[in-house]
């Protein structure tokens, strides 16, 4: 969208790996996760705002999908999407 040809995003992992796992199934699953403390803090989350922005602009800029998936993630520690939309997600990261 800024006009920088950005063809694959690349996703790094530490112990944590909850992103990883996302976009490898498209369920975004905090429940019996344990925030792991390691020499790479800025990658050291469970919840990633950026995650949420991405998924908003996949998903056509769709607020009430975002609204219910983070909604579902605060009551219930987890949310899947679409199979479409793992697989958008799969293409480029």
């Amino acid at each position: 969208m800024m006009g920088i040809p950005i063809r694959k995003f690349i996703c790094a992992s530490n112990q944590n790996h909850v992103l990883t796992d996302f976009i490898k199934t498209g369920h975004y699953d905090l429940r019996n996760r344990k925030l792991a403390q390691t020499f790479s803090p800025s990658i050291d989350i469970l919840k990633s705002s950026n995650l949420e922005r991405h998924l908003y602009l996949m998903a056509n800029k769709d607020g009430q999908l975002m609204a219910n998936l983070y909604h579902q993630l605060e009551s219930q520690l987890h949310f899947r999407i679409e199979k479409m939309l793992v697989e958008k997600l799969q293409q480029e990261f």
